[in-house]
């Protein structure tokens, strides 16, 4: 039995269910379903218990509120376009400790009896593709007073990443739990609950393995799509040197997944590593358009299928997977990423500055192959007004050339190109 009153076995897929009663929706993420695990630890109220008495007899109290209706205020809906993400009875009072809710109530956004019900509806239409309905109730379940579950419950009985490791599942219980932390993340920015949001950070801080990279890179790659838009993104220019490194850095938060991603890679990086050519880029994180080469067979397909003797199978000859997805990483980070991967001296310190210019004339040298061979397959844009950043990406040109002021006698460059 945990500290929370639980058995073990029920954490070992995921170590935080959702308290939220029948007025919360059910979501799933990415199309895997979350398993029912432990509470993140609310305090219920005792029976005939006095708030009065003391500080923690009115926490319970308030936390025993959570998702009731009499006495409520609103009906907060949480919706992604049609979906409805959660619909909770709130207490005014309580939930305007979120800004996110007291800009709603503030400003006087709340339906009166909107398809017959009778509290004032507090409706909030989100884009985020990371939120889910149990991420969302936590949050909410965070301002009754209910206490955060610690880094260690949440990874308990988790399985350590083997190096050695040829194939991983998607629906693995590590990249489950790190999809979960993540909503988390996403529900507290989107609340704007700064300590809801740094203790998923540290759910994140603490799963973060090869096996789970990617995740995390694709959620900072795509924070913008709930960061608040400022006056003026509209004019934004695509095309100036530093806008890639804003975009990426000017976010808090962003700035601090990604710090994490780089200093990951950095601590975590094989010795003897060799660049798998044949990499694909990241999935949900490409560098380059999808630009799938159209040519005439040059061989029976069926004959290269034959195997004779010993020779292994393709599938046998690829490498572990850590270097296959270290590979896809270098491939597919945006430039200023990867130059800080580069420059960092932990890596430098560890493998040696001759092997970082070794890497990165490498790196570099598959990465622009890759460009050239897509942007000769593809219809040339004008390059003012783009705003697919894969096929800006294609108009610039990435070097490395000799410089005396980098450890390694190499510096990563880059200069736009202008379409022909």
């Amino acid at each position: 039995m945990n500290r929370n009153g639980h058995s073990p076995s029920s954490l070992s897929q995921s170590p935080v269910r959702s308290q939220a009663r029948d007025t919360v929706a059910g979501s799933e993420l990415g199309g895997d379903r979350l398993t029912n695990i432990p509470p993140t630890g609310s305090i219920l109220a005792a029976p005939n218990s006095h708030p009065e008495d003391n500080p923690f007899e009115l926490a319970a109290y308030l936390s025993s509120e959570f998702g009731q209706a009499e006495f409520a205020d609103f009906l907060l809906q949480i919706r992604n376009g049609d979906l409805i993400l959660l619909s909770l009875p709130v207490h005014g009072i309580i939930v305007k400790r979120s800004k996110t809710i007291a800009s709603l109530i503030r400003g006087r956004k709340a339906s009166f009896a909107r398809e017959g019900f009778r509290l004032p509806v507090l409706d909030l239409l989100v884009t985020d593709e990371f939120l889910i309905t149990q991420s969302l109730a936590e949050a909410i379940k965070h301002l009754y007073g209910a206490p955060f579950l610690s880094t260690e419950a949440f990874v308990w009985d988790l399985a350590p990443f083997q190096p050695n490791t040829q194939h991983i599942t998607p629906h693995s219980p590590a990249r489950l739990r790190m999809k979960q932390a993540l909503s988390y993340v996403a529900a507290g920015f989107l609340l704007q609950l700064p300590s809801f949001t740094n203790c998923s950070v540290d759910l994140v801080r603490k799963l973060l393995r090869w096996d789970t990279v990617d995740l995390v890179l694709h959620f900072a790659l795509h924070s913008k799509r709930y960061a608040t838009t400022q006056q003026g993104d509209s004019d934004h220019d695509l095309h100036s040197e530093t806008d890639d490194s804003h975009r990426l850095t000017s976010d808090p938060l962003n700035a601090t997944l990604l710090g994490e991603v780089v200093a990951f890679v950095v601590c975590s990086f094989p010795a003897h590593f060799q660049l798998y050519t044949a990499a694909p880029e990241l999935t949900d994180c490409p560098r380059l358009p999808n630009k799938t080469e159209h040519k005439p067979p040059t061989h029976n397909p069926r004959l290269s299928k034959i195997r004779f003797g010993d020779a292994p199978a393709e599938e046998d000859s690829k490498p572990v997977y850590v270097v296959r997805i270290l590979s896809s990483l270098l491939l597919s980070l945006p430039f200023h990423i990867l130059a800080r991967v580069f420059d960092h001296f932990e890596l430098g310190g560890r493998l040696g500055w001759q092997y970082v210019g070794t890497l990165m004339k490498t790196v570099v040298g598959e990465r622009e192959k890759r460009r050239i061979m897509v942007l000769k397959n593809t219809t040339r844009p004008t390059s003012r007004g783009l705003h697919n950043e894969q096929v800006d990406n294609l108009f610039w040109e990435e070097r490395v050339t000799a410089s005396a002021d980098h450890p390694a006698g190499l510096v990563f460059s880059r200069e736009r190109i202008s379409p022909e």
